[in-house]
């Protein structure tokens, strides 16, 4: 798929769905979600609206990670929609179209490193018998069947051969593009054509992933929708189905053509999702090598944020001590190097409440990007300090007997 369009979501055509796909047994006060779409990924190579980097993908699913979403996949949704399971506080759908090879070569070593799940929709067509059959981008079965049966990663289609491959993928000037309807195409044939496109990709994905697959997840190609497709979903069992309009879902109007955000190199998911949060000035006992001291830290959801100066200044002499920067409009640290104080380490906090914006851009780390859970309250960037930890070699422990923070640098 080379190109989008936004068009209406199709109407559900059959009644009977209703309930299974959002209907009155969905009773969760919030059953919004953002959906988010991929599709290529590369090292170095050229990036568009079709293709981000690897490091820019890692850092999305960082993101996702320290700020706690629960990643879902289809048979969450249809799960959650029918009542038998609850929306988690922050959920997030993450989706890939097309299935190109570096969806396993390089998504899927970042979705496992960070403990997220993503759902892939093929165009069954493409994808290799092995390395030297098939389209060259596209990953092979193998490969498939290796992410599905890790249990991370869905497979749904994306038709079997409906990109207007006479076009080159390409949109057609006026259509029909994907599964829109034919000129003059009457309903039973345009049941006929597409449909039969449509059980080709099932049973070619189950043929491949085994007979026992489940694919329940259509995503549409080019974003177009078609009014008659309704009924092609309901009776191959394809109960979740996803568009290119950009906006957030909501479940509770049915699972059929949510709307996703189309990931970009302009567009990262932390500043999509970018969020405001109630920080609460707290004064933290600290340990560090035996010295007790006084952390200022603001309480957000539970955990500690703290500055990142007065962290590297308690630090300094230790084993993890680090320097602090700022270049190119990112706050950069340097392991192992000597802090520079300012004056402003360790100053108390006004004690009202504050309100912290989530932080966009990534801590610059011996030069390497990490997406850490961190606020900007008071122009002050303010990290997680377990998520700092994590990142700059240090352990945090809790002695809940004392009530005091253990900071282990060896």
């Amino acid at each position: 798929m080379k190109k989008f369009k936004k068009i209406a979501v199709c109407a559900l055509l059959a009644a009977a769905t209703t309930a299974l796909c959002g209907g009155e047994s969905a009773q969760a006060a919030d059953m919004q979600l953002p959906i988010l779409m991929y599709h290529n990924l590369t090292v170095d190579g050229e990036t568009n609206s079709m293709t981000i980097t690897q490091e820019r993908f890692r850092e999305d699913m960082q993101f996702l990670k320290e700020y706690g979403y629960t990643p879902l996949l289809s048979a969450d949704l249809i799960d959650i929609s029918a009542g038998a399971k609850a929306m988690p506080e922050k959920p997030v759908m993450i989706t890939f179209d097309d299935g190109y090879e570096s969806n396993y070569t390089l998504g899927f070593p970042v979705l496992k490193e960070t403990g997220m799940k993503a759902t892939i929709s093929l165009i069954t067509s493409h994808i290799r018998d092995n390395a030297n059959v098939g389209v060259p981008t596209s990953m092979t079965w193998q490969q498939a069947r290796e992410m599905y049966q890790s249990g991370i990663v869905d497979i749904g289609t994306h038709t079997h051969m409906l990109h207007n491959e006479e076009n080159g993928g390409f949109e057609l000037p006026g259509g029909p593009d994907g599964v829109q309807r034919m000129k003059g195409e009457s309903w039973m044939d345009y049941q006929t054509r597409v449909g039969q496109d449509i059980r080709m990709s099932i049973r070619t994905i189950q043929a491949n992933l085994g007979d026992n697959a489940r694919v329940r997840y259509f995503s549409y190609p080019f974003g177009a929708t078609d009014a008659w497709f309704g009924q092609v979903l309901v009776d191959n069992g394809l109960f979740v189905s996803t568009t290119t309009k950009s906006s957030t879902a909501d479940i509770r109007n049915g699972l059929y053509g949510l709307p996703r955000y189309r990931i970009t190199m302009e567009l990262p998911v932390s500043q999509l999702l970018q969020h405001s949060a109630t920080a609460t000035p707290v004064t933290s006992k600290v340990s560090v090598g035996g010295r007790e001291v006084a952390l200022p830290a603001y309480q957000i959801g539970g955990s500690n944020y703290v500055k990142l100066r007065d962290v590297a200044a308690l630090l300094d002499g230790t084993a993890a001590r680090f320097s602090v920067g700022w270049e190119n409009g990112r706050v950069t640290v340097q392991k192992g190097a000597q802090y520079t104080p300012d004056g402003s380490e360790l100053a108390p906090l006004s004690q009202q409440p504050h309100s912290g914006k989530s932080m966009v851009d990534p801590l610059m780390v011996d030069g390497k990007p990490a997406m850490l859970a961190a606020y900007n309250i008071d122009g002050n960037y303010c990290f997680k300090l377990r998520s700092l930890g994590d990142a700059l070699g240090f352990r945090v422990d809790w002695d809940e007997a004392n009530g005091i923070l253990i900071l282990t640098t060896a």
